[in-house]
């Protein structure tokens, strides 16, 4: 399989935002694609939302409209594999207050079967937060503390250092 990235020539250090839209988000999601595709994860999951999935127009939603019916996002309504690893990708690279954002939007709505959307994105979130701890040893918890960290010290030259 291969990832590609765009715009790499366009990377501004300075700009967490658009580094974990362009790069870390796609990342991650895709490899929580090789985990589930590795270990299926619950069939619970894939429940949740089955009513609202669009996998044929889900790119004429906006944010606000999926986050109400319980998506993180639009791509993430297009389908339950596309859902989990967006909800993993966004709540890893989001920070608190984007996280807060996407859950204050979600509990102005709801999804088809009248259940709030920040109940099911918590609870989609719960799942995978599960997922990984059983079948991987993953604290999403402590990975999402890890990469927030790096995200507020994103200064390179003390970042190399680390890596060294």
């Amino acid at each position: 399989i291969k990832i590609s990235l765009f715009r790499v020539n366009s990377i501004n250090t300075d700009n967490v935002d658009m580094m974990n839209e362009y790069y870390f988000k796609t990342m991650h999601h895709e490899f929580a694609h090789i985990l589930h595709q590795t270990k299926t994860y619950p069939k619970e999951f894939r429940l949740i939302s089955i009513k609202d999935y669009e996998p044929f127009s889900w790119q004429d939603k906006g944010d606000l409209e999926a986050q109400q019916k319980g998506f993180v996002s639009p791509y993430a309504s297009s389908q339950s594999r596309e859902d989990f690893v967006e909800v993993i990708a966004n709540y890893i690279v989001k920070n608190d207050t984007q996280w807060s954002t996407i859950l204050a939007n979600a509990n102005t709505g709801t999804d088809s079967n009248g259940v709030n959307g920040k109940t099911i994105i918590l609870k989609k979130l719960a799942i995978c937060r599960n997922w990984l701890r059983d079948s991987w040893s993953i604290n999403l918890d402590s990975l999402r503390s890890e990469v927030q960290y790096r995200q507020s010290h994103i200064d390179m030259t003390k970042l190399l250092l680390e890596i060294k």
